[in-house]
């Protein structure tokens, strides 16, 4: 058995990675980076750490190499012949091989030396068979074969043709022939200067002893820098609290979840560590409790403001106005129309029925209750004075003042000036609405420096408050239409609210703070939420330390 298949046999006790280093050592003869990355992934993978490109070990197969030789048999060879689709040398060619003693194949680069020896390598299992056999360039690649020839052994003294083609298992006595090259056996000079031998073979196990030693290099470096450490977060880890608690539960009761829980804090949270900060730093909690409530107070009366403003023309007052001009307008319809069947009465003067002539006899009636008081207007007997013109009335002018006063007393005529006085009634209150939130001077600094935004927001509202009462009057005076009514700009009072209430919750918990007992359970809230917002800033390292902690 040769060195060769040895090693072949010994190396299927080996791991998987040992295996496939073998195979590459026997291919290749060196191992590249590429190589040693591989392997590298695949040890680790056999250990169980997962492999991100699933690489798959493969083995030396029994096909590379020559099987095991019949020591009593001897295999010359006597010729190669019959060649065909080899490189450019000439279909059918042969080449005569001595069976004793030295034959030479000589000539000139391109005359096809090389593709003998390619045809000689593969044809007798060589070590290395890295080099394809290529058939002629020149031709045609659709005719193109594949590469054949025929080998003329001799064996154990009788002549037999061995047939041999390019990519099926070779005749088996052609294993006995040993091909002999600068990639099959190699001299080295040391670092003395003596000259020394390594038997064919053996430097695969000097190169699977140097993948072994780089691997190991490899190895150590990566389980040193992926050390689990503390450093990030060991003083975190001293302090009493339920984050130290946590980290010194690393890594049997503490999981990356339970980190990413307590490393987040909700916005609830974070409001919360601001105000005990705000409040446990204070030198004189009561009298500062006592200003923030006066602050709020102040806030308070412009919310309260804007929001009697809005109220007084909201889109419900609009739409109110709007529909009751509507209506007025309407009954003020009927009203002419009625008013233009009585005046067509024959014998009446032009005017009678219009707004004139309506004043003169509504003052008329109040005269007659100064000049008939023992009469109830229009029941004025006929040889009385007229209360208008003062002549005596007779029966025509009795019966005329009664039909007037029916007129007036018509239904349409009073529906018409209720619905005109309602709609008048309506406009005055969008007409004289308060609309002055007073937001000015010291208040607007005073919320600027709270929230200058929100102090913009109020400003805005003020502004548009007094600019939507002059469009809604206008729209009412049909000056416009009533969609060109402005439009509401953002409302301030939800963020007034917020921070009425936030002022409203620092008094409570300074004026808490008088009690001993209450300000030690906010020290040790404020410490809770501080060590979380410090695992926040560690959490990869501490994510790190408990994965690192899973590879030991």
């Amino acid at each position: 058995m040769s060195i060769i298949q040895e090693i072949h046999a010994w190396s299927k006790g080996l791991p998987a990675w040992q295996q496939d280093a073998i195979a590459r050592l026997y291919q290749d003869r060196t191992l590249s980076a590429a190589d040693l990355d591989d392997l590298y992934a695949l040890a680790k993978a056999e250990v169980g750490i997962a492999d991100p490109d699933d690489r798959k070990p493969r083995v030396l197969e029994e096909a590379q190499i020559a099987p095991p030789a019949d020591p009593t048999r001897v295999v010359q060879l006597a010729a190669i012949k019959d060649l065909q689709n080899v490189n450019a040398l000439a279909n059918g060619g042969s080449v005569p091989i001595a069976v004793v003693g030295l034959t030479v194949i000589y000539g000139e680069n391109g005359a096809g030396k090389s593709g003998y020896s390619r045809v000689f390598k593969h044809a007798c299992r060589a070590r290395d068979r890295r080099e394809p056999i290529l058939p002629n360039a020149n031709l045609d690649p659709k005719t193109a074969g594949v590469a054949q020839a025929v080998f003329e052994a001799v064996i154990d003294g009788t002549r037999t043709d061995l047939a041999w083609q390019y990519g099926i298992a070779a005749p088996e006595p052609l294993s006995d022939i040993s091909i002999f090259d600068t990639h099959c056996a190699r001299a080295y000079i040391d670092n003395h200067g003596d000259f020394a031998y390594a038997p064919y073979g053996l430097d695969i196990l000097e190169g699977l002893v140097g993948a072994c030693n780089k691997l190991k290099l490899r190895a150590t470096q990566e389980k040193t820098a992926n050390a689990p450490s503390d450093a990030a977060y060991a003083v975190l880890a001293k302090e009493q609290t339920a984050v130290s608690t946590a980290l010194l539960g690393i890594p049997t009761r503490t999981n990356p979840e339970h980190i990413e829980a307590l490393a987040t804090l909700s916005q609830a949270e974070q409001d919360r560590l601001l105000l005990l900060t705000q409040t446990l730093a204070e030198a004189d909690p009561k009298q500062k409790a006592q200003a923030l409530r006066q602050k709020a107070t102040r806030l308070s009366g412009l919310k309260d403001r804007i929001a009697a403003a809005i109220a007084l023309i909201n889109d419900e007052k609009v739409n109110q106005l709007r529909e009751l001009i509507k209506k007025s307008k309407a009954a003020k319809a009927a009203a002419e129309l009625a008013a233009t069947e009585f005046k067509q009465t024959p014998g009446q003067l032009v005017g009678t029925g219009g707004d004139e002539w309506k004043a003169l006899f509504e003052a008329a009636r109040i005269f007659a209750g100064v000049s008939h008081p023992e009469h109830e207007f229009p029941a004025i007997p006929e040889d009385a004075a007229c209360p208008l013109c003062q002549n005596r009335l007779g029966e025509e002018g009795a019966s005329r003042l009664v039909k007037f006063d029916a007129f007036i007393k018509h239904a349409a005529e009073k529906s018409a000036k209720d619905a005109r006085e309602t709609a008048a009634n309506a406009y005055r209150v969008i007409q004289n609405a308060a609309l002055d939130v007073m937001f000015r001077d010291a208040l607007v600094e005073e919320l600027t420096e709270i929230d200058p935004e929100l102090a913009a927001a109020c400003s805005s509202m003020q502004e548009c408050l007094h600019s939507r009462q002059k469009l809604i009057l206008q729209a009412a005076a049909a000056e416009i239409q009533w969609e060109e009514v402005l439009e509401w700009q953002a409302d301030p009072q939800p963020g007034l609210k917020h921070i009425i209430e936030s002022l409203q919750g620092q008094a409570a918990a300074l004026e808490a703070t008088a009690d001993e007992r209450v300000r030690a359970e906010m020290v040790t809230e404020k410490r809770e939420l501080d060590a979380r917002v410090r695992l926040g800033e560690v959490k990869d390292a501490v994510l790190e330390a408990i994965a690192k902690e899973g590879l030991k």
